[in-house]
């Protein structure tokens, strides 16, 4: 069930999070582990996102494997000739299987590797030949739904390229005006 989530500031500064379901109803869960309120997530992908993706997809064609997300995250940087991008939840996009981390050995200290390469799906996204789900909802770190009818790259990027000018941006010359 999907919810509307509402925060509440308490009296000592911390935050109080409130799910409301459908029949207007609080609808507060608590994780099991460490008592914080666990609440479903909406996510969609950003265009900023999408043209990682795209640079990634680009970079993988060029020297196959996994690359690390800071030079992805250079890679964009630079083709766009900007200073800075927020490349926030990079990783989101592995829920729509998009793309996939290095497996990195049990005993590291950190969850993830941050080497990341395209999957097939993530291939198809770029190019056009497949669409994907508008948003997901996540509970739990787990996909609970999708929603938001289905978008292609040139629609996940209009909000900031035309398709043309994302396509430059793919093959790495893009002129900015």
């Amino acid at each position: 069930m999907l919810v509307v989530e509402e925060k509440h500031r308490l009296k000592d500064g911390m935050m109080r999070q409130i799910r409301r379901n459908n029949t207007g109803k609080k609808d507060l869960q608590y994780c099991a582990a460490c008592g914080q309120a666990v609440t479903a997530h909406r996510h969609k992908v950003t265009w900023a996102q999408a043209v990682a993706l795209a640079v990634l997809v680009d970079m993988c064609e060029r020297e196959p494997g996994y690359h690390h997300v800071d030079a992805i995250k250079d890679e964009v940087l630079i083709r766009l000739k900007e200073t800075h991008i927020v490349l926030s939840h990079w990783s989101v996009l592995a829920k729509w299987n998009l793309i996939e981390d290095q497996p990195h050995p049990e005993d590291a200290e950190k969850r993830c590797s941050g080497m990341w390469r395209p999957t097939q799906l993530g291939y198809d996204f770029v190019y056009g030949h497949i669409d994907i789900d508008g948003y997901l909802w996540t509970y739990n770190n787990k996909v609970q739904a999708r929603t938001g009818g289905k978008i292609s790259i040139q629609m996940a990027t209009s909000e900031q390229y035309s398709w043309p000018e994302m396509q430059g941006i793919m093959r790495g010359n893009y002129d900015k005006k």
